[in-house]
């Protein structure tokens, strides 16, 4: 091996996992411009191991402005594809659901994410978080721009890495004993497929050259005359060929009992193989049509979308329409269903997280509430101004202005989902 190959064994034994000949052998058959990509495999894995937290990585308060192609947070970051990147970032910035998700595991990140919200760029904490995210949402091989997509996966079909094994790879997770296995006798196999003198062919690519190699240098049959149809046998081991009957053509022998028994294990792993890609094809479907249902989920939930945090929970609905039914089975005067329906109205505020202050009055808060609110700026100022008139002014409330305000606090309670 040169030098540059055996720095490259070195980092296949880091990166994969995998044993020193199995390392050796894959870096011998890998030029200059493959052996430069290995490497920049291997900082791109231990970049976005820093980042997702792998093998190493930290979850630390990360700054910069990285993602968008180009350096990254702290010129430490992986690039990232930037047409990706630019619709995550825009699903994040205008979906109040995913910013709840998000919150739900940053709560810290409360004031950052509002300021994103409103039209704002990421702060240097939400950045990082968001790149996470972003990497572990797409795979680490499809965050990545298509050029270096490309470099990979041509590099691990030279290598034998599925693309699975790139994203474990790719994530900073070297290979299971299983997969190191299966790698290590493909490597075997095409190692078998050479012939003296022969560079090493591509996994999946069989090679006549070893076959005729053999036969030139041992004097022996060639690969027909072995029966081997092209699988590289080495020459002068197989039997000499017969002749036909009219002794003209040469006739083929018959397998030996090992080549029916490697002929037999060729079909099962093309079986496996199939039955590997039928499940992977089957999984990636299963992972489609379940964000398919939480897409339809959330979108069907999100009537107001200008609410800055979480909405009603189901515990806090069954809560709120047990105390609204209490309420009406009970005889109430007027004035009595105006301050409990105000207080009622107080209890939704808080369990959307936007309590009431003691210090704010009810018609300051009815104008906060319609401005993170939109669409309650016709009924809750109506419905503060009745309970003030009833609560503060002692005012007798009239059969039409009741009627009234029944109407306007329904239409508050259907904002959050309440009959």
């Amino acid at each position: 091996l040169s030098p540059a190959q055996k720095q490259g064994a070195d980092v296949l034994q880091q990166l994969v996992g995998t044993d020193a000949k199995t390392a050796e052998s894959l870096a011998s058959r890998l030029t200059p411009e493959e052996l430069k990509a290995l490497g920049d495999l291997a900082a791109t894995s231990g970049k976005f191991s820093q980042v997702i937290g792998q093998k190493g990585g930290s979850k630390t308060t990360r700054s910069g402005g990285g993602g968008r192609g180009g350096q990254g947070v702290a010129g430490n970051r992986p690039s990232l594809d930037p047409e990706a990147w630019e619709k995550f970032l825009n699903q994040i910035r205008n979906n109040p659901a995913a910013q709840h998700e998000l919150l739900k595991k940053y709560p810290e990140l409360q004031e950052e994410m509002n300021q994103l919200a409103g039209g704002g760029a990421p702060s240097q904490e939400l950045q990082a978080r968001l790149e996470e995210e972003f990497i572990r949402s797409q795979g680490p091989m499809e965050s990545l721009p298509q050029t270096e997509q490309k470099k990979y996966q041509d590099l691990g079909k030279k290598l034998g890495l599925n693309e699975q094994e790139l994203n474990q790879v790719l994530s900073g997770k070297t290979l299971s004993e299983k997969q190191l296995g299966n790698l290590a006798r493909k490597t075997q196999q095409s190692e078998g497929k050479r012939g003296p003198g022969e560079g090493s062919p591509t996994f999946g690519e069989g090679s006549n050259g070893g076959a005729a190699a053999g036969a030139a240098k041992g004097g022996g049959p060639s690969s027909l005359e072995q029966g081997g149809g092209g699988k590289g046998q080495k020459g002068g081991q197989g039997p000499q060929a017969r002749g036909s009957k009219n002794g003209n053509l040469p006739s083929l022998p018959p397998l030996t009992r090992e080549q029916r028994q490697e002929k037999a294990r060729l079909k099962v792993e093309q079986a496996l193989k199939f039955l590997e890609n039928a499940a992977v094809a089957f999984l990636y479907l299963a992972a489609v049509y379940l964000l398919y249902i939480l897409f339809v989920k959330f979108s069907d939930r999100q009537k107001d979308e200008t609410k800055p945090v979480g909405r009603l929970n189901r515990d806090d609905r069954k809560s709120l329409a047990s105390e609204l039914r209490q309420m009406r089975a009970r005889p109430l005067s007027p004035q009595e269903e105006v301050v409990k329906s105000y207080h009622l109205f107080l209890r939704v505020m808080e369990m959307v997280q936007y309590p009431r202050a003691q210090e704010v009055t009810p018609t300051n808060f009815a104008q906060e509430v319609v401005r993170h609110f939109p669409r309650l700026r016709d009924p809750v100022p109506y419905v503060s101004e009745v309970f003030c008139q009833v609560f503060y002014g002692k005012r007798e409330v009239e059969s039409g202005t009741l009627e009234q305000f029944r109407g306007h606090f329904k239409k508050v309670f259907r904002q959050f989902g309440l009959r």
